[in-house]
């Protein structure tokens, strides 16, 4: 079988504004009927190493998997993201045990098992050869690719064995082809001279050589032009009754993070240029923390709504969520939190530039801006972390526990858990506060081990 070179808005966050979706709520299947996507239920998704694609020891697991988690957290599902063998991973998609699989290249002849999303930028099919060696295509491998490779006939091409290549070099019997098992093996045969080319993605052969094999660069080089550009999908079960759901949900949030510029800058900023202080990615990766938290909180607050009204509600503030902000900073590496015009926990005033952010954002409500539309962005003056903020406007149900009548059965319960509080007496449509979040600068593809199938 052919394995593809292996081949997804911030909700209000006041516990109030939630109970009429908590409401709407009530009749929906546990399981998720057909067509629906229980927003209680994660999407599973399986994966597997294969730097710099995606990776346990990569920064955010990679960039397939910072795409997926930010497209499907932006429809408001949470991800869960599993890491196995790839011919395991299969499996599991092909019966239906886990939603999806990815990154996949997209493959006709799977159709029948799965059901692949649109598609989202991957990386270019290259050969490499050893630097010095006269070798070049006949013609351009996008133009004519029969003749491009009939160029090179006669030689060793180093290929991964059960990889996905192009329909011709699969097809090159008139090439000397060697199987090797995986994708560092072919970079080693090609310097070692047991082969006169390697094919293997662009990417992965950066990143090896970059993290792996610093020496190969001065001893190997890419041909160009690129022999095909694969992008990436997911590759969902067709024996998951949701998976028709699921789809059209990533296909909806792909489609908007293509859309205003965010996508393309998350592949030149894990992908392309891993390393540059890429602003925009930076501001793409602090936001996807942001809408996680505001994901799982608003389902915490829900469950808590339905089950015994605003006052659970003041109890999912007080003690669920500085856990859920503490987990979620922790898997994206930021720090975030929620800082209030008039505070009701003093701990929670924030660092001082969100303070800053915050007395910015007053001032422009004041002179006639919006409070939903303010949004703070920048890198740190010493330029070690990204930080961004959001302005909290006051909802109409954010008034049950944040407005100025506040009932009594309330107030003794918030002054239980917050003696301190001041968060009273805001009117709906008021600037009610901010969330922060500060991302340390990173340099994607610095760590993680190579990939192995």
């Amino acid at each position: 079988m052919n394995i593809p070179r292996p081949v997804l808005a911030l909700f209000p966050l006041c516990a109030f504004a939630l109970l009429l979706a908590a409401t709407r709520a009530e009749g929906a299947a546990p399981d998720g009927a057909p067509g629906e996507v229980p927003a209680n239920l994660p999407v599973r998704l399986a994966t597997l190493e294969w730097p710099p694609y995606v990776g346990s020891g990569l920064p955010d697991q990679g960039y397939a998997a910072v795409v997926v988690r930010a497209v499907f957290e932006e429809q408001g599902l949470p991800v869960q993201i599993d890491f196995y063998p790839w011919t395991r991973g299969l499996y599991l998609v092909a019966s239906g045990e886990v939603d999806g699989l990815m990154p996949a290249y997209l493959q006709p002849s799977r159709f029948d098992r799965f059901q692949f999303s649109d598609p989202f930028p991957g990386g270019p099919l290259v050969m490499y050869k050893r630097r010095g060696d006269d070798l070049a295509f006949a013609a351009d491998p996008g133009v004519d690719p029969e003749a491009a490779l009939r160029g090179l006939s006669g030689k060793r091409v180093g290929v991964v064995r059960g990889y996905l290549n192009t329909p011709e070099l699969d097809a090159a019997d008139y090439l000397d082809r060697e199987e090797v098992n995986d994708d560092a093996a072919v970079l080693r045969e090609l310097v070692d001279g047991q082969v006169d080319l390697a094919v293997i993605d662009l990417r992965v052969a950066e990143y090896l050589i970059r993290n792996h094999y610093p020496d190969y660069a001065e001893l190997i080089e890419p041909m160009f032009p690129v022999l095909r550009d694969f992008p990436l999908h997911v590759a969902f079960s067709r024996k998951s009754r949701r998976t028709e759901a699921i789809v059209t949900a990533f296909n909806r949030g792909l489609e908007a993070m293509r859309a205003d510029g965010r996508l393309e800058a998350l592949h030149q900023h894990y992908i392309v240029h891993p390393g540059a202080v890429d602003q925009q990615s930076e501001h793409v990766r602090a936001e996807a923390a942001a809408t996680e938290f505001a994901t799982r909180l608003r389902q915490t607050l829900m469950s808590a709504m339905k089950s015994g009204g605003p006052l659970a509600a003041v109890d999912v503030c007080h003690q669920d969520a500085p856990r859920i902000a503490a987990e979620v900073g922790s898997a994206h590496d930021v720090a975030l939190g929620r800082v209030g015009v008039r505070l009701r926990n003093p701990a929670n005033a924030g660092p001082a530039w969100a303070a800053d952010a915050l007395r910015d954002f007053q001032r422009r409500v004041a002179d006639g801006e919006p409070a939903g539309d303010m949004r703070y962005a920048a890198l740190a003056p010493d330029g070690s972390s990204y930080r961004t903020a959001l302005g909290l406007q006051t909802e109409g149900p954010c008034l049950i526990c944040h407005g100025p009548s506040v009932s009594a059965e309330l107030t003794e319960r918030i002054r239980s858990r917050y003696p301190d509080d001041e968060a009273t007496g805001f009117a709906a449509g008021s600037l009610r506060g901010l969330l922060w979040v500060e991302a340390p600068v990173k340099t994607p593809g610095s760590s993680g081990e190579s990939a192995k199938h």
